[in-house]
């Protein structure tokens, strides 16, 4: 009878100071960590931002990132607003975007960090009326935003993501998964591979793919680590420094 994030804000007052994420940032050897109590706080002020422009049950919020800490703290700011988050790919063409968007319902998409320089305006469907949330267009209203909990809106029964088939056998169809069912197949994860504080788990696939939602929190929820690799395609050797550096003990 829980949620995602009301787990993780259990474990953040277990494990405060622990690292929660890290992030392999691209292109040089310095990477970008954070503890619970600072992600916490992050996601935190995004929650109250996204409650202040509608968000609660019900509302869906398309969220275009690429793997970064600003898509851990946009996945759980979402659920901590009441709101159900729909991954994007920003590799997808325009037209599957606004696709999804249209079909899933969504009332907002927040894009990651010069995300809206690359992509067309014609990612919104011209018969919705979305709000455009680029986070680095939000740093001033963040600021403004607090770091305490936010009043939890959202329950087991609401949804906490729509995910998108891949079209293999005709148009994509989205799928709701819900809190409830979500946390019964994390129970039965964490339990079978045994996760713990030790863990460090490094994120590999796309937030788009079903398997990555598991995995974002399958470490976390124990107290472990979430590495979030720099690389999008295989790269054996970049990969085998980032499991040596962070000592990874699990990806999927």
């Amino acid at each position: 009878d829980k949620t995602i994030y009301r787990a993780m804000e259990e474990q953040t007052d277990k494990t405060p100071e622990s690292t929660a994420v890290i992030w392999s940032t691209p292109g040089d050897q310095d990477n970008v960590t954070v503890t619970f109590r600072e992600l916490d706080h992050m996601s935190n002020r995004l929650a109250h931002l996204l409650r202040s422009k509608g968000s609660g049950p019900g509302t869906i919020i398309g969220l275009m990132v690429e793997r970064s800490l600003e898509m851990m703290v946009a996945l759980l700011g979402i659920q901590k607003s009441g709101g159900t988050y729909l991954p994007i790919d920003p590799e997808y063409p325009d037209g599957r975007i606004s696709r999804m968007l249209e079909a899933s319902g969504a009332s907002m998409l927040i894009a990651g960090t010069g995300l809206m320089a690359k992509k067309s305006r014609s990612i919104l469907p011209e018969n919705r009326d979305i709000l455009l949330l680029p986070l680095d267009e939000l740093d001033d209203e963040l600021e403004t935003q607090s770091t305490e909990r936010i009043e939890h809106l959202s329950g087991p029964e609401n949804l906490i993501y729509i995910i998108f088939t891949s079209g293999s056998t005709g148009m994509p169809k989205g799928d709701g998964v819900y809190h409830r069912s979500f946390m019964n197949l994390m129970h039965w994860f964490i339990t079978e591979f045994e996760f713990n504080e030790d863990d460090c788990n490094l994120l590999l696939t796309s937030l788009s793919f079903d398997l990555t939602q598991k995995t974002l929190y399958c470490a976390l929820m124990t107290g472990g680590s979430l590495c979030m690799s720099s690389v999008n395609y295989f790269e054996p050797r970049t990969l085998l420094r980032e499991i040596r550096d962070h000592q990874v003990t699990w990806f999927n």
